[in-house]
């Protein structure tokens, strides 16, 4: 699966060894544009949340944002049944940890 640029597209699901993976995978042979599928196992400040802010604080910074898909998340997640409500956490997440970091020189 490809982008309109042709960039390839990394599709994983919020599991916890598919966002490990992601994780320790680094340099690729070009940029490659990374989606999270959340699933409802996925709750606000759990670890795997916290994975995937910080993949989006590396893809952020390096002008390639996190895509975020909540497709399957349903009234059961801890995001409740408004997709809405998993990217405004994601949103704020990362920015607040851009604007935290030390080394910011404010790019949120």
């Amino acid at each position: 699966m490809s982008v309109a640029g042709g960039m390839p597209v990394l599709a994983i699901k919020s599991k916890e060894g598919e966002v490990n993976a992601l994780m320790h995978t680094r340099g690729t042979d070009g940029p490659v544009q990374v989606m999270v599928e959340l699933l409802n196992g996925t709750a606000p400040g759990g670890s795997i949340s916290k994975k995937i802010v910080e993949a989006g604080v590396e893809a952020a910074l390096a002008d390639n944002p996190l895509w975020v898909d909540t497709t399957w998340l349903t009234a059961d997640s801890a995001f409740g049944a408004a997709p809405l409500a998993a990217l405004e956490h994601f949103d704020q997440e990362i920015e607040h940890t851009i604007a935290d970091s030390p080394n910011s020189t404010n790019h949120a």
